[in-house]
């Protein structure tokens, strides 16, 4: 599968919210996606918990934090439905372009959905309804290959390639000088 652009995307969300090490899994993506589009500006969606690991990377130019526990009620609290209501309208006032749920839930593909992006990218065998919101969607042989296998079938159909894969960390010289 090869996804045609209308345009060479300019703003880019990376959905892959949370689990330490599906969020290392995901680093070779990001690394393929800066290196296609080199001024394109990307932005990753994650929880509080993990925001720290991406906050200060030099691939990325922003980090979204979706605090998923402070939501998690607004089912039955109109205080937080609002506020998520507020956050999906931040979302699409950031105006991306090309979004890639690799988380692949319903609660990823709504905010994938959110964002008003012409160009929304997911599974085909993603779970809860989460394919609905895609305009896009990559198949796979199997879904028990591993993570970072999955995900570079993504970046292959966005035209990324595969390779090489690397594992770049935001690490700042203050954090490299305490350890």
């Amino acid at each position: 599968m090869h996804i045609d652009f209308p345009h060479e995307p300019k703003r880019i969300l990376i959905i892959k919210p949370s689990a330490l090490g599906d969020i290392v899994h995901t680093l070779p993506v990001l690394k393929l996606l800066r290196t296609r589009w080199p001024t394109a500006h990307i932005e990753w969606l994650v929880v509080p918990a993990f925001a720290s690991l991406l906050e200060d990377h030099p691939l990325l130019n922003g980090v979204v934090r979706f605090d998923r526990k402070h939501f998690a009620t607004s089912w039955r609290n109109p205080a937080r439905a609002a506020g998520l209501a507020n956050f999906a309208w931040q979302l699409r006032q950031k105006k991306f372009d090309l979004v890639l749920d690799l988380q692949g839930l319903f609660r990823s593909g709504w905010l994938a959905r959110q964002t008003g992006a012409s160009t929304r990218v997911g599974f085909s065998y993603a779970r809860e309804f989460a394919p609905l919101a895609y305009t896009h969607r990559v198949p796979q042989p199997t879904p028990e290959r591993h993570a970072v296998e999955r995900y570079l079938d993504i970046a292959e159909a966005l035209g990324c390639g595969r390779g090489p894969v690397e594992f770049e960390f935001g690490i700042r010289e203050e954090d490299r000088a305490q350890a």
